[in-house]
């Protein structure tokens, strides 16, 4: 009696520990996106608005009427292709698919009148008026908080609910997911993320998870492995160069012998390919080609002889990593199947990230090329804080100095933060590569720098700021 009613009561402890985590999660991540959002569509998302723009409105590939309703920012994005004399977009479309709807609202809202604040200005920085980058700003956020709390859902298994929702912040917050999912309201970062994020959390649930949580394989349901294929081909539209991530898992599953479910994913993972090389070939006249070798007459890749430029700037600018990195080695006495995964995934990441032309991808947020492995990320450091050990030894005092880290890791974040809107914002000679101790340095050398914040936080993010967002 006595023994079932302390089991129930654990029941419920933990019951209450995950739903209060949960909370605790959302709470600090809409703080975090209302804060630093801004509703204005510049840089590369510009060639994202076109996508959405042409298969929202016009519900067609057909790019030409995106040259002229951007054409006051259109510079690199839309562009005519002199071999057939149509339009073309060398960036990927799968975003469009994911804003679709939130486009739609933001077109109604412009037919109602609504939100509609300052149409010229909008007009001039953004080819569109607010309510179709403020709904994209949404559509943004809302991805961004069903992918972190799918992460925190697997990241709660490994250490304490309430710890696994600081983490899954942190790790958010210390990547570039936070930016492209705020300050830019519309990229394939997000989008990619999520598609990452979704085929990481079917397969753990279809092939039984971890060895340690003592879960039954998913062996019935044939429509979650058509999900999980459906999820790696859109993955693969957003970005080209996530199918890379896919290698690893197709080949766990051939390790399992789930040839039936294995079957299905990648029949559905062919037919959600389907419309590359559609697109492909309407736009360019090939099925498979490299969108930007066609249009620039150079190849866009070459051997990774940078990769590992990638791996140190990834971890500079987001040193919350090295949790993860910590937590791929300790996974090791966990699961090795696993920790070939997730280290297959990051480093075919790298591999292909250092073979691109301008592997530090120009002006950006960190290593933003790396952002859809957030998932791993952050199921890895909240492997490497885990559950303290009961015993008063050597393990519980590194499990509380990496507890002390992870802090310490957050509040220079919010410094990094800080110093880059600052940099970006006022610096008026910027590198040709950003680091983090630039941006700092030139943070602290600011007398004047908290005023620059504050007014930072007027004209340029968050709500104060969303009616005229400078650029």
């Amino acid at each position: 009696m006595i023994r079932a009613a302390l089991k129930k009561q654990r029941r419920l402890m933990k019951i209450f520990n995950e739903k209060t985590s949960l909370v605790l999660l959302l709470v600090l991540m809409i703080i975090t996106l209302i804060r630093f959002d801004r509703p204005l569509v510049r840089g590369d998302g510009v060639a994202y608005l076109a996508w959405v723009d042409s298969l929202a409105l016009d519900h067609d590939f057909d790019l030409e009427n995106q040259a002229e309703r951007l054409a006051p920012v259109n510079t690199y994005h839309v562009l005519l292709n002199w071999h057939n004399g149509k339009y073309v977009n060398v960036f990927p479309f799968g975003v469009a698919f994911f804003q679709y709807p939130f486009y739609r609202i933001g077109h109604f809202f412009f037919e109602h009148g609504w939100l509609n604040l300052n149409p010229d200005y909008f007009y001039q920085m953004q080819g569109v008026p607010f309510p179709y980058s403020f709904w994209l700003m949404i559509g943004a956020n809302i991805q961004a908080l069903v992918i972190v709390i799918i992460a925190w859902s697997i990241a709660k298994r490994f250490c304490h609910p309430w710890l696994a929702a600081f983490v899954c912040w942190a790790v958010f917050f210390g990547t570039p997911l936070f930016f492209y999912s705020t300050v830019a309201p519309i990229s394939s970062h997000i989008s990619g993320t999520l598609c990452v994020t979704l085929l990481f959390y079917l397969i753990i649930h279809l092939l039984g998870g971890f060895p340690i949580w003592q879960d039954e394989p998913d062996h019935a349901h044939l429509a979650t492995w058509g999900i999980l294929g459906i999820s790696a081909g859109l993955m693969v539209l957003s970005r080209w160069q996530l199918l890379l991530i896919a290698i690893p898992i197709w080949m766990l599953i051939i390790y399992k012998k789930r040839c039936i479910g294995g079957g299905v994913a990648t029949f559905m993972f062919a037919i959600s390919l389907l419309p590359l090389p559609l697109v492909w070939n309407y736009l360019f006249d090939h099925y498979f080609l490299v969108p930007y070798d066609l249009m620039s007459g150079h190849p866009f890749l070459s051997p990774p002889v940078d990769s590992l430029r990638v791996l140190w700037y990834t971890l500079y600018n987001s040193p919350i990593l090295f949790l993860s990195l910590i937590g791929l080695v300790r996974l090791w006495r966990i699961s090795h199947e696993w920790t070939l995964v997730f280290g297959s995934a990051i480093l075919l990441q790298i591999l292909v990230n250092g073979s691109a032309l301008d592997w530090w991808a120009g002006e950006s947020f960190g290593m933003r090329r790396m952002t859809e492995l957030y998932f791993i990320y952050a199921v890895l450091a909240a492997i490497a804080l885990g559950h303290l050990p009961q015993t008063q030894g050597l393990s519980r005092i590194t499990g509380i100095a990496l507890r002390i880290f992870l802090v310490a890791l957050v509040i220079y974040n919010i410094l990094f933060v800080l110093s880059y809107f600052v940099y970006n914002w006022t610096c008026l000679e910027p590198a040709a590569i950003w680091t983090p101790g630039q941006m700092i340095q030139h943070f602290i050398q600011k007398p004047n720098r908290w005023e620059i914040v504050a007014a930072m936080f007027r004209t340029h993010l968050g709500p104060p700021a969303w009616p005229m967002p400078g650029p």
